[in-house]
């Protein structure tokens, strides 16, 4: 409990070491971490936080997270924005239907312009995984602007981490051509 406590206090006061501490929070206790997490970005103003709260709340399974999220949406007028900027980064369809909802109804102009990017970013990582997908079967020729558009498009942070969905290492395998591992 005090290692949690601690990891909360130095994600609050540390920006520069922010996205290692919430994935370690995580990894050390994933049933606790999607509330606090969440709740850390709320009380922080700290837009790189909440991108980094977002990346560690897609290790964390996304039945426990989307209804913290929902709640969240029904808040107060900062608390949904936060929650549509962290459900950016949890493509997943109850998600995507909640920031609809907010998107289309929410009285808050910065509500729903953060509900829109965060429905964006999903439609980003579906183009995404599909890419990912026809990289597997294409060509030689035509994999290079595939790989140019994965790199051009994704986070970088998604594509070197083992853990995402999204990471390279899925498709860059000892099974290319030899020229892909150079």
């Amino acid at each position: 409990a005090r290692a949690i406590d601690a990891i909360e206090l130095a994600i609050q006061s540390n920006p520069k070491i922010e996205r290692e501490l919430c994935r370690l929070l995580v990894r050390l206790a994933p049933e606790a971490a999607p509330e606090k997490l969440i709740e850390v970005a709320v009380l922080t103003e700290r837009d790189s936080l909440r991108g980094a709260a977002g990346r560690a709340l897609r290790r964390v399974d996304p039945a426990v997270v989307a209804p913290l999220l929902a709640q969240r949406m029904k808040g107060t007028h900062p608390e949904r924005k936060i929650a549509a900027e962290l459900a950016a980064w949890v493509p997943i369809p109850v998600i995507a239907d909640a920031l609809a909802g907010l998107a289309d109804h929410d009285s808050a102009s910065e509500v729903r312009h953060a509900a829109l990017l965060a429905l964006e970013r999903h439609r980003k990582e579906a183009s995404l995984r599909a890419l990912l997908d026809a990289f597997r079967t294409e060509c030689y020729e035509k994999r290079w602007s595939l790989l140019t558009a994965i790199l051009d498009g994704a986070d970088a942070h998604l594509l070197k981490d083992r853990d995402d969905p999204l990471w390279l290492g899925h498709i860059l395998t000892d099974k290319l051509p030899a020229v892909f591992g150079q």
